[in-house]
């Protein structure tokens, strides 16, 4: 493309697709992205979907923050301290915390 955009296309082996509660989960993809300016368009990977998607994306950077310039930017909250019988349950407690915070700011 003439901005020097690269097109991402990912091929999924549906055998190591697993299916939870109805939902397809697969395998994160990890790639690096070298540029002065980074996007991430979406709408593409959307165009096959039959209804909604889930896309979770994790930036790591050693000196920027990233955030989602046209959606609204949601946060599972961290900045609290719990009990100390809630480390051995963290696995479930986090899940809750996450379904939660998703469910209070799903798009409507």
């Amino acid at each position: 493309m003439e901005s020097g955009s690269k097109f991402f296309v990912a091929k999924v082996d549906s055998k190591k697709v697993t299916v939870t509660d109805g939902h397809a989960e697969l395998s994160p993809l990890r790639f690096t992205y070298d540029s002065e300016e980074f996007s991430l368009p979406i709408r593409l990977g959307m165009a096959n979907s039959p209804g909604t998607q889930d896309l979770i994306v994790n930036i790591i950077s050693a000196d920027k923050r990233y955030e989602v310039a046209n959606y609204k930017n949601v946060f599972v909250p961290t900045n609290f301290d719990v009990k100390d019988g809630t480390r051995k349950r963290f696995p479930e407690f986090y899940g809750a915390l996450f379904d939660k915070t998703v469910e209070k700011n799903r798009a409507r």
